[in-house]
């Protein structure tokens, strides 16, 4: 990854960043063990790594991330995404028999 240009991270070693000259970071991979994950700025830095990658190893886009960890990941309209966990909610509550259960807020003060 290094060869690239990918500076690791010292506190994950896992994760990767990517800067233009700017030092923006243009785009962040993840990898574990036979697993990675990618987000990028535009299409063209990911086709060439992409492409570059597949050179090495054996390699298979599988689209857009939508759960990570039991976390849901979903895309919004205007850029970003929105991360959730309902489906872990849901189950606990079920497994617990409290799917019919109120939700109350919780007061500031006590946060």
């Amino acid at each position: 990854m290094t060869d690239y240009g990918f500076v690791q991270s010292k506190s994950d070693f896992c994760l990767f960043t990517l800067h233009d000259s700017g030092k923006s970071v243009k785009m962040v991979v993840y990898i574990h063990v036979d697993d990675g994950h990618c987000g990028y700025v535009n299409d063209e830095d990911w086709d060439h790594f992409f492409g570059a990658l597949s050179e090495k190893f054996p390699t298979k886009d599988l689209g857009p991330l939508d759960n990570l960890t039991k976390v849901q990941i979903a895309d919004l309209p205007g850029g970003g995404c929105r991360m959730h966990q309902a489906n872990s909610i849901n189950t606990v509550l079920s497994d617990l028999g409290m799917t019919d259960c109120n939700s109350v807020a919780t007061p500031t003060g006590f946060v």
